[in-house]
């Protein structure tokens, strides 16, 4: 999807270099923001620990989930096919905050199948 992104805005900045118009650069924008935004899900490995997994995310810290946090978790998506979790964040005093639930959705990673087996073996209910 990156990719594709990517062949959009320059697809966009062609026509723009060809004559301006302000409508083109809009869409040029929205395009780089598509590619950017893919660009980052594409090199943001997920790690998966004996206790959970660890998202290392570009420009952020990575984003730690431990099994015991996830409520639940599926595959989602229709085009690209990914994985989507819905856990609660950890609290300051390091106990589980059942008030916010938060959801992260992970973009098709390789073995996706095993490691959704795996993270919803571990589900507590």
């Amino acid at each position: 999807m990156a990719w594709l992104g990517l062949a959009v805005a320059l697809l966009f900045a062609w026509e723009l270099y060809q004559a301006f118009d302000g409508m083109t650069l809009f869409f040029l924008l929205i395009a780089l923001c598509f590619f950017a935004a893919n660009l980052r899900w594409a090199v943001s490995p997920v790690e998966l620990t004996p206790n959970g997994l660890v998202c290392r995310r570009t420009f952020a810290a990575p984003l730690a989930i431990a099994f015991r946090q996830i409520a639940t978790c599926e595959e989602s998506g229709r085009m690209g096919k990914g994985i989507s979790l819905i856990y609660y964040p950890l609290a300051d005093n390091g106990l589980i905050d059942l008030d916010k639930p938060t959801s992260y959705f992970l973009p098709g990673l390789e073995n996706q199948r095993e490691l959704l087996e795996i993270v919803q073996r571990q589900l507590v209910d």
